[in-house]
């Protein structure tokens, strides 16, 4: 997972056999990999910079849970826009990880 910068600049990058380390799919799927693995991109991930963790790599699901309520509270509000009716519905949505040893970031030093 990274964001879509720091892709481009690692697309720069070539192996000891000077094969590029980011390929781009082809056929069906047109993703880009990491030495074959699928690249999540996520633009809220951080840029590369000193001190900061612009990669995270790893079992996405083993390693991380997002909890999902069914629970979905409804507040109906008739006064706000007469004739009308104002709906409010606000849902709990969370996540948490799971093993630490599943995922791995990439520290940038400074």
């Amino acid at each position: 997972m990274m964001n879509g910068k720091t892709l481009n600049k690692i697309r720069q990058f070539k192996g000891a056999d000077g094969r590029y380390l980011i390929t781009d799919g082809i056929g069906e799927r047109l993703e880009p990999t990491l030495f074959g693995y699928r690249i999540i991109l996520n633009e809220d991930m951080h840029n590369v910079e000193a001190n900061k963790v612009p990669v995270l790599f790893g079992d996405f699901a083993k390693g991380y849970v997002i909890v999902d309520s069914y629970d979905m509270r409804i507040l109906r509000d008739p006064y706000s826009a007469k004739p009308h009716v104002y709906f409010y519905v606000t849902k709990r949505v969370g996540g948490d990880v799971l093993d630490y040893d599943a995922i791995k970031g990439l520290k940038i030093g400074t």
